[in-house]
């Protein structure tokens, strides 16, 4: 059994080694780049492909996919929109993902982010920095356990996320297209219309679909309360960018915690301080004074990174052994 490994970084690589000692008899090698045009030839000979991209691959990379007969592409993420599902059938490819790495980082990120926005953190850091040690208006909070949140999303995160602000004391609400009873331990299954306009603080946890795209638009944000806060730890796609900076422009939304950007993937993970930010809506994103933004790390703990590497490669082999994967993705 021959796997490659593309876009491997430092803090992977010890569990990689770690994940090969306990399965001697499979053959894993691993790059530090992508897997692009110019490095395609680098799949030969293998039947595995693990990747963690954040563009898209080029057309020709499926097919010589298909021409290497390589069997399954394993993404170390949840998340699988930025592969081609299409090409990937087409030549025969299995695609597995990572359904669950640690919901609780998520959730732990997203209580932290709520926190950060309703305790003002970043108006009270701005007024620390220039010496003015008022108590005043500006920095007046409201307690979490005081306030009504809503999770849009009550899967294995959204759940996690549900029960650390009920934790805190918050009424907790939700709302899925696909209820889960397990999550009623943690929350109360609302409407959607009712979620959007009772919630003092909204937190998204939806996969990034064609029903969730622009999911938060101009006419959702409407519904929201005045003053609402709004944190997204899902993927950048569920959320119209340009119509939440209209509501942060107007005071509609009080502040958002945005971890995903529709559009991050030229500039994630990348160090960009010598590089312009040419996109102009990202670029008023993350310098919005009302934006906590940070750059999709809402998962990246110790955990997160070992059950990645160990769940992608034992989906991989599992599908080469020709056995049951529950990380499969029906293509």
């Amino acid at each position: 059994m021959r796997c490659v490994v593309f876009n491997l970084r430092e803090e992977e690589a010890p569990y990689v080694e770690k994940w090969k000692q306990s399965h001697p008899g499979v053959v894993v090698d691993t790059y530090e780049e992508p897997l692009t045009a110019k490095n395609k030839e680098l799949l030969k000979g293998y039947e595995g492909l693990v990747v963690m991209q954040f563009l898209a691959m080029e057309d020709e990379v499926y097919d010589y996919m298909g021409a290497c007969k390589l069997k399954v592409l394993s993404t170390r993420t949840a998340g699988f929109d930025m592969y081609n599902a299409t090409l990937l059938k087409k030549h025969g490819i299995r695609l597995t993902n990572v359904p669950s790495y640690s919901p609780n980082a998520i959730g732990e990120y997203a209580l932290a982010a709520a926190l950060q926005l309703t305790r003002h953190a970043r108006e009270i850091e701005t007024f620390v920095r220039k010496r003015d040690f008022r108590w005043q208006k500006p920095i007046l909070s409201k307690e979490l356990r005081c306030s009504r949140v809503g999770i849009l999303g009550t899967g294995r995160i959204g759940q996690a996320a549900a029960r650390l602000f009920k934790g805190v004391g918050a009424q907790v609400v939700g709302f899925d297209p696909y209820p889960n009873d397990a999550a009623k331990e943690w929350l109360t299954y609302v409407s959607m219309d009712e979620l959007l306009s009772t919630s003092d603080v909204i937190s998204l946890h939806m996969p990034a679909t064609k029903d969730s795209h622009h999911l938060i638009n101009a006419k959702t944000i409407a519904q929201m309360k005045d003053g609402v806060y709004l944190v997204n730890t899902a993927r950048g796609a569920v959320i119209d960018s340009q119509a939440l900076l209209d509501g942060l422009d107007k005071g509609k939304i009080a502040g958002a915690a945005l971890d995903a950007y529709e559009f991050e993937g030229p500039y994630i993970p990348k160090d960009n301080g010598n590089n312009p930010i040419t996109d102009t809506v990202y670029a008023r994103l993350v310098a919005h004074e009302r934006i906590i933004y940070t750059p999709h790390i809402a998962f990246y703990t110790e955990t997160a990174i070992e059950n990645m590497v160990f769940n992608s490669l034992d989906a991989c082999t599992t599908v080469l052994r020709g056995d049951p994967c529950a990380a499969e993705i029906k293509l």
